[in-house]
């Protein structure tokens, strides 16, 4: 059907209550209107997201710049859901998928993680689906450390877990944010990074930031949704390998598992 073209909607008979059969009611209705308003409505609801945002910056987000320190409470209450489809509609790029991860998929990125001997550091850890897990596997709170860039999604996860510690930052100022914490050293490192949606170079400063982060023994835990290792192991000196799919989470995603290479013992 063409745009604008009028078509005939269907609406009950408000004095047939007992009958299951709708009385059709023709009704012109411009089909370029109603989606010109439909868009219209997202944009104004963005908008007002935007604007009550920057209003409440101030309260809690900290640049990692500046100290990395933490997240003041926030003075209201917002559901999950809620805040995945508001940094959604605000930053789909740097949400990298519609909806959140699975639990198949969370438990996968989760598989590799020694609970009892490890110290975790979670890049991008949104709403929190993943730090569930690990914290249901027995890691303990003080041994998680987690970085998160969106300063609601910081709060949201200081609210959830609030035994664990939150930074509001970038991952490729990792280096100045963990320089300002008393924490053990870094076995794991659990990314949710989108980094096919960076481009070549950032995606370089990210994953090396997250590597000098660990130490020389340790992993980093990454998973994507395209085709293919999502790292270019070989520019970075780096092992990878498939830990395996998720098929049913939307979209379908893989777990990559990175060391660094061992050099062999010149003999």
């Amino acid at each position: 059907m063409r745009q604008g073209t009028p078509t005939a909607a269907v609406f009950p008979d408000p004095h047939r209550h007992g009958s299951s059969d709708p009385t059709v009611v023709t009704s012109r209705v411009d089909e370029g209107s109603v989606v010109h308003e439909v868009w219209s409505g997202c944009f104004s609801f963005v908008q007002r997201l935007r604007q009550r945002e920057d209003g409440c910056h101030s309260q809690f987000y900290t640049v990692a710049t500046q100290g990395a320190s933490q997240i003041g409470p926030m003075n209201f209450d917002f559901p999950a859901p809620f805040l995945f489809f508001r940094s959604l509609l605000l930053n789909p790029k740097a949400m990298g998928s519609v909806t959140a991860s699975s639990q198949r998929l969370c438990q996968l990125m989760a598989s590799s993680v020694d609970p009892e001997n490890s110290s975790v550091l979670e890049i991008g850890a949104g709403t929190g689906a993943i730090t569930r897990v690990l914290l249901k596997r027995k890691l303990h709170p003080e041994r998680l450390f987690i970085i998160e860039r969106d300063p609601f999604l910081a709060a949201f996860l200081r609210r959830e877990f609030p035994g664990v510690r939150v930074r509001c930052g970038e991952a490729i100022h990792l280096g100045h944010i963990l320089g300002n914490e008393p924490m053990p050293q870094i076995n794991t490192v659990v990314s949710s990074l989108p980094l096919r949606n960076l481009a070549h170079e950032d995606r370089i400063r990210n994953v090396r930031a997250m590597i000098s982060a660990l130490v020389p023994e340790g992993q980093l835990i990454q998973y994507t949704y395209g085709t293919g290792c999502p790292i270019p192991t070989r520019r970075l000196g780096l092992e990878a390998e498939c830990l395996g799919h998720v098929w049913r989470n939307v979209p379908p995603a893989a777990v990559w598992r990175f060391t660094l290479k061992q050099l062999l013992p010149i003999a």
